[in-house]
């Protein structure tokens, strides 16, 4: 091209870089080198290029189109800083046959920005432009991005193969476990994260609510698992939650109440991306799932985590203005038609329903009501009978020797109690020493207040989460950490009283028929007779 220098455009040269784990061990893609390639190019042209910036994306495959380096490149040739785009081949802009088309015949050319490719094919829109239009570059883009299938087809191979031999490939342990030092494909239990797993099972199956799990774990201040993957150390984030948060929610408690890892068992392949060009993740039929059973140590046992599913199917209802279920929820069973009971409250009186004559038809079913109080004793009343037969105490104590209390041992939490603390002692030592910082000038006025509501609002948790600590230190318990009610039976069998705890460990369903009377379903022997109200 033979144009003069004082007539030859100014090339604001944009320099891209771009390196993926699909351009494999090959040392002239790597960072360092290409950008050598870029700048020794653009200095070899005798003043033609000004490098207006280097962008550079490392680690990112060409199918992407949210790569950081990219986007800040395409910002400043839609604001005209750069009007030059210069990298080692096709296949750094882009490995997408679409995407890569769209910016060299569309986007690039609508704002007069030169592309250069050094090779693969070497193309320059400025100075050759009618190579541009020629078969050679989309027949490139086509093996530029069929080699990116072919590359996700043997990744994805391989991953599947390690599933499939029990080796686990994700980037962090599941919580309540990590990953062994020696085998990082291989699960070790997390001793202190499990007994807070052993703990959610353990009131679960005695009773509590998801919600009611999560506020109990908020109240005694321990960190959701977001949080205490950070703590311990790893470089974890959670997209669907604040960065800052420690607070428990519902979905996490549920997750982890019927996640098969806590058996034993691992569970791969849950979610995979759509295809190798749209990297959203979504959920595969559990018929796809890699499950190697026996794995790794559990945390649970067999029985704890069966008895944790059947609750979760049950229809719990939470009363208006209460924080737990009802103490018969998900319990009672019409006699006749099978359907769960409905529960009204009438002048401080509680009453239960058949739901298909209350909300379906009353030609269907007959209304089977029965008053709450009078439930209460005859199912306890029942239970006493039971306990008292010999043959059946047996049975029994099996049953509840099976779960855990789901309560902290007082060593574990004397422990709990030193660590907060301690903790609290460092933030109020931090507090103090904020305004000291503000007077010597290292800090700014906007960061001081900042800071200071934060620690302020730490204190205001460390100490709600000591007063929760001291409150369940101070309950009492039997030698060996079970209630009083269970010492009590474990003593001399008797009941002093009906919980939820009680009914979830002795009971499957209770069935109410329309005279009132009381069927119990025991879950440790044969069903009750029938029992008057």
């Amino acid at each position: 091209m033979n144009e003069s220098a004082q007539n030859r455009p100014g090339w604001r040269a944009a320099l891209y870089i771009r390196l993926s784990r699909e351009d494999g061990h090959d040392e002239s893609y790597s960072v360092k080198n290409q950008r050598g390639l870029l700048l020794e190019y653009a200095g070899s042209r005798g003043g033609e290029f000004e490098v207006a910036g280097i962008y550079a994306d490392d680690g990112h495959t060409g199918t992407d189109s949210e790569r950081a380096g990219f986007l800040s490149l395409l910002k400043d040739v839609k604001s005209r800083k750069v009007n030059c785009v210069i990298v080692k081949d096709l296949s750094r802009l882009s490995r997408n046959y679409w995407e890569a088309g769209f910016y060299l015949e569309q986007l690039f050319l609508s704002l007069d920005v030169r592309f250069i490719s050094l090779e693969a094919p070497a193309l320059d829109s400025y100075r050759d432009p009618g190579r541009m239009n020629s078969i050679l570059v989309p027949l490139q883009n086509v093996i530029n991005d069929d080699f990116c299938r072919q590359t996700s087809l043997k990744i994805r191979g391989v991953l599947d193969s390690k599933r499939r031999r029990g080796e686990f490939i994700g980037a962090f342990a599941p919580y309540g476990y990590r990953k062994d030092p020696a085998d990082r494909h291989r699960l070790l239990i997390d001793e202190e994260a499990a007994r807070v797993v052993r703990d959610i099972y353990g009131w679960f199956v005695r009773g509590a609510s998801h919600n009611g799990i999560v506020r109990r774990l908020n109240a005694l201040g321990i960190p959701c698992p977001s949080a205490y993957k950070l703590s311990s150390g790893l470089s974890y984030r959670n997209p669907n939650a604040r960065p800052d948060t420690r607070l428990w929610c519902a979905a996490t408690v549920r997750r982890i109440l019927t996640d098969r890892t806590y058996l034993g068992d691992l569970v791969q392949g849950r979610f995979r991306v759509k295809s190798y060009k749209v990297h959203t993740q979504i959920r595969t039929p559990e018929s796809e799932w890699f499950i190697v059973p026996g794995s790794h140590e559990p945390v649970v046992s067999a029985e704890l985590f069966q008895r944790a599913q059947e609750l979760q199917k049950r229809t719990v209802h939470i009363p208006p203005a209460c924080r737990e279920p009802a103490l018969f929820s998900g319990f009672l069973r019409c006699a006749d038609c099978g359907k769960s009971m409905s529960r009204s409250k009438m002048k401080n009186r509680v009453y239960y329903y058949c739901r298909t004559y209350k909300d379906a038809s009353k030609a269907a079913c007959t209304r089977h009501t029965i008053r709450e109080d009078r439930l209460e004793r005859a199912v306890l009343a029942a239970l006493r009978l039971l306990v008292s037969l010999a043959v059946r105490k047996e049975a029994v104590a099996a049953a509840v020797e099976a779960f855990p209390f789901g309560g902290e041992s007082g060593a574990r939490l004397s422990s709990m109690l030193q660590s907060r603390e301690r903790e609290l002692e460092r933030t109020l030592f931090y507090k103090r020493s904020l305004y000291e910082t503000l007077r010597d000038g290292d800090l700014s006025p906007g960061d001081y207040r900042a800071l200071r509501r934060r620690y302020e609002q730490r204190e205001k948790e460390l100490r709600r989460s000591l007063d929760v600590i001291r409150e369940e230190a101070g309950k009492p318990r039997a030698g060996n950490g079970v209630s009083p009610d269970w010492a009590a039976f474990q003593k001399d069998g008797s009941l002093p009283s009906l919980t939820r705890g009680l009914l979830t460990e002795l009971v499957d369903t209770i069935s109410v028929g329309e005279n009132g009377a009381v069927r119990i379903h025991l879950r440790c022997s044969d069903p009750l007779p029938h029992f008057p109200p």
